[in-house]
């Protein structure tokens, strides 16, 4: 299994009574769930003229959250053909320099309705690796990535926060940059946000699996059938960086 750690620019959970009647985690591009121009079509990639897609994942935890001070994310990827021979673009493990993460917030995008800038702090930054392969599965990789802060925060049960940037540089496919070992780029693909795990500063953690406002999953040049992801834990990614 081959994997790639990305370092980047630059949360665990205190459980209260009091729950959100929305909550959980979603994925879209151009702008935030809820926000003019969201979306969850990515359109047809540009691969020949090397384009930076920018997915957004944001979160909305179900009770509030008194030492906030980090996240963990999943993303699946499923892409139409076999990424060890047909779609290696898609393999983020070898292709580590086509996928990277953010931390801030986008200026514009995310203010109506508003999104937290979550890790606006002193101390705070990210981190990503690809994974690849998953569960024997040719169609199928990963992202994983964390976001941290210090001090740790203060969220609101069904607050909008914002999660992390998540973007994918066709530079590095053939069509843009002449490298055989980067085949696919313009094969349908679907991004979904599987899982961000809330957590705190004092230990606590809790996992949002569902979509709170827009969905969780991103298509890209037509996209695919995503897979049926069997759940998982953070404790078994994290795993596959030792």
């Amino acid at each position: 299994m081959k994997i790639a750690v990305l370092l980047c620019a630059t949360l665990a959970l205190a459980r209260s009574p009091a729950f959100a009647s929305v909550y959980g985690l979603d994925l879209t591009v151009h702008a935030c769930p809820g926000n003019p121009g969201s979306s969850a079509d990515a359109g047809i990639l540009d691969c020949a003229g090397g384009q930076m897609v920018t997915l957004l994942a944001t979160f909305v935890p179900q009770d509030p959250v008194t030492d906030l001070n980090g996240i963990d994310a999943v993303f699946g990827i499923t892409v139409a053909g076999d990424i060890a021979s047909q779609a290696t673009f898609w393999d983020f493990a070898t292709n580590a320099a086509g996928v990277s993460v953010e931390a801030f917030r986008p200026s514009s995008g995310c203010a109506a309705p508003a999104y937290a800038d979550t890790w606006q702090a002193t101390n705070s930054g990210c981190s990503a690796a690809g994974v690849y392969p998953v569960y024997a599965r040719s169609d199928y990789s990963r992202v994983v990535a964390t976001a941290f802060r210090a001090p740790a925060m203060v969220a609101a049960a069904g607050q909008r926060l914002f999660g992390l940037v998540l973007r994918i540089d066709t530079g590095t496919s053939i069509e843009h940059s002449g490298n055989a070992a980067r085949l696919g780029c313009t094969r349908p693909a679907s991004i979904v946000l599987e899982q961000v795990m809330v957590r705190g500063a004092g230990g606590s953690s809790a996992a949002l699996v569902t979509p709170a406002y827009a969905g969780s999953t991103v298509m890209l040049n037509g996209g695919t059938t995503p897979v049926a992801a069997r759940a998982t834990t953070w404790g078994r990614l994290k795993s596959l960086y030792r």
